[in-house]
């Protein structure tokens, strides 16, 4: 059964935002893949963990579920802190754990009005 309203199923901008969706799934599974071969190298579990959430939140936004935006914002709340305990107050050192959500998050700011569509309730 359909739950999603037909207006916002047809409109390009939609388009676009299923689009980023997808492109976020597959960053996600980019993330994954690439902190497995970290975590081989004997990094963190971090990227692995946050491919896979990326992976089910685009999953469940694609869907039509609120839930993904819930996942996504855990995932943002738990980035923030996890590279400060990592490497602390470095400016630089930061800027690679931090800029890549921060990316994804304003992206996802901006269809924000086109995602509350998508997903009623």
């Amino acid at each position: 059964m359909d739950t999603h309203a037909s207006p916002a199923r047809r409109t390009p901008v939609t388009r676009l935002f299923l689009a980023f969706l997808l492109c976020m799934g597959v960053f996600g599974l980019t993330v994954f893949l690439l902190g497995g071969w970290l975590l081989w190298l004997g990094g963190t579990p971090y990227y692995m963990l946050a491919g896979v959430v990326l992976m089910v939140a685009a999953w469940l936004m694609g869907r039509g579920r609120r839930g993904g935006v819930l996942l996504f914002g855990a995932l943002l709340a738990f980035t923030l802190v996890w590279p400060l305990y990592e490497v602390g107050l470095d400016g630089w050192a930061l800027i690679p754990r931090l800029a890549w959500i921060g990316v994804l998050g304003l992206v996802l700011l901006a269809f924000w009005p086109v995602a509350r569509a998508w997903m009623p309730g």
